[in-house]
């Protein structure tokens, strides 16, 4: 659909379920795989060329969205510029921190939350992988914040709490996320800015 876009089901029966974007990112928390609590990378960081969501200072009256596309090649970035040159797509370049203001709050669950998640499955005898860096400075709140959310994302992928979830009128779940997304987006976003 039109930007930002929807998560769509199909039925066979011909019916069909459609949830919006933002709500889609939060109830996707109820499906998580375990392993991706203790994911430090949201951008392919290895890759040469990454393509995420652009989610500020978009042209939504267009009815199309945006990527924000990352290039760590030099013969990419010369693929890519001569496709626009070309009229294939329109490329405008923003500054690191427009990019990393899109997306602070999924920045801070990855570059810190993560490492706190991973200190937190440790002391109950999980494996968590090594990623041979300098874990971040974090509070007693963050470390307090970490365990409740754990807890909540491990409950949330049980059979009961899918039935739960399913029961809860869409329209309250959508005002619930937005209304969580907004909060970590406002407490997240100058934290990476340096």
């Amino acid at each position: 659909g039109e930007y930002p876009g929807n998560f769509v089901v199909n039925g066979k029966d011909g019916s069909k379920g459609v949830v919006d974007k933002f709500t889609f990112n939060y109830l996707s928390f109820f499906y998580t795989p375990f392993r991706c609590l203790s994911c430090i990378d949201l951008t392919n960081e290895l890759a040469d060329l990454s393509l995420g969501d652009g989610w500020r200072g978009l042209n939504r009256e267009s009815g199309y969205g945006q990527s924000v596309v990352i290039v760590r090649n030099k013969k990419l970035a010369g693929c890519l510029n001569n496709g626009a040159e070309n009229g294939k797509f329109h490329l405008r370049e923003i500054c690191t921190e427009e990019a990393i203001m899109m997306h602070s709050n999924v920045l801070d669950n990855k570059k810190i939350g993560a490492f706190v998640r991973m200190n937190i499955l440790k002391r109950f005898g999980y494996y968590v992988p090594e990623y041979f860096l300098t874990a971040p400075v974090y509070t007693r709140k963050r470390y307090l914040f970490e365990f409740i959310n754990l807890i909540i994302l491990l409950i949330g992928q049980t059979r009961i709490a899918r039935k739960l979830i399913n029961t809860i009128p869409l329209l309250i779940l959508k005002k619930a996320m937005n209304y969580i997304r907004g909060k970590w987006r406002e407490k997240t976003k100058k934290k990476f800015i340096t």
